[in-house]
C-alpha cells in the first residue's frame, strides 16, 4: 500500500510538473503570437506609409508638370496679347492711312 502511495505521489508530482511545463510553453505561445502581431501592424502600418510616399511623389509630379502648364499658358496668353496690341497697331495705321488717301482723293 505504502508503495502504491509513493508511485500516485510521484505521479501526481510529475503530473503537476507537466502541467507547469504546459502552461510555461502556453505562456511562451502566448508571448510569441503577441510579438508577432506587434510586428505584423508595424509590417502593415510600414506599407500604409510606402503607399502614402508614393503617392505623395506621385502627386508632387502631377502638382509640378501642371505649374509647368500654367507658366506655359501665362506665357502664350502674353504672346498673344501682344500679337493683338501688334495687330491693333497696324490696324489703327492703316486706317489713318486710309483716311488720308480719302482726304487726298477728295480734293483732287
Amino acid at each position: 500500500m505504502e508503495v502504491l502511495v509513493e508511485v500516485l505521489n510521484t505521479a501526481l508530482n510529475f503530473a503537476k510538473g507537466g502541467e507547469l511545463d504546459a502552461c510555461k510553453l502556453v505562456d511562451e505561445l502566448k508571448k510569441t503570437v503577441q510579438l508577432l502581431l506587434v510586428q505584423l501592424h508595424e509590417d502593415i502600418v510600414l506599407e500604409v506609409l510606402n503607399r502614402f510616399v508614393r503617392e505623395t511623389i506621385v502627386l508632387k509630379s502631377k502638382l509640378q508638370n501642371l505649374k509647368q502648364e500654367k507658366l506655359h499658358a501665362i506665357e502664350n496668353e502674353k504672346i498673344v496679347a501682344s500679337e493683338i496690341e501688334s495687330l491693333s497697331e497696324k490696324k489703327r495705321k492703316l486706317m489713318r492711312e486710309l483716311e488720308t488717301a480719302r482726304c487726298e482723293s477728295e480734293n483732287n
